[in-house]
């Protein structure tokens, strides 16, 4: 599969209209508290219940999804209960790059920290995104240059709502 453009308000209004349990987290929730971070794609956390699996396999059915570290592979072969003991599902689809995590170090799993969530209008679509607080940790816990970046830009804006 060739390379998709990324239309991460597609696949943000495929999941909100599927019903599925999720919060974003990751570049776009970080552009969403007013990072300047440029991202490729579109991750989310989200509990890995059959339900919710389900439903996600269903809404990205029609965009073909693919395991993005099995290219080679058609599709997705596996029944929702199989991926539900999946760890992440990193997917290409026909909207762009869509990481779904159960775990977030350091942070957990989604019903560790879904009630610091706080809902924002991301591309005009109410949207639930991690916490200020939890998404400076993430991105310090990962530790790569651009994330620390990331972590001292979200600081800065910390700081600034503190002054208000």
């Amino acid at each position: 599969m060739p390379e998709a453009v990324q239309q991460s308000e597609a696949l943000l209004r495929l999941l909100a209209q599927a019903g599925i349990e999720f919060m974003v987290i990751g570049g776009v929730a970080a552009i969403s508290w007013g990072a300047t971070e440029f991202t490729r794609d579109l991750d989310v956390v989200m509990d890995f219940s059959l339900d919710n699996v389900a439903g996600l396999m269903t809404a990205l059915a029609p965009h073909r999804p693919k395991h993005l570290t099995r290219p080679d592979l058609p599709g997705i072969a596996e029944a929702p209960q199989t991926l539900t003991g999946f760890r992440s599902l990193l997917l290409m689809t026909d909207l762009g790059r869509l990481d779904v995590l159960r775990d977030v170090p350091p942070l957990g799993r989604y019903a560790d920290f879904a009630t610091r969530a706080v809902t924002v209008q991301a591309f005009g679509i109410p949207q639930r995104i991690i916490g200020l607080d939890d998404l400076i940790a993430v991105k310090e816990h990962v530790a790569r240059p651009k994330d620390l970046i990331v972590a001292a830009q979200l600081k800065a804006i910390r700081a600034a709502r503190s002054l208000r």
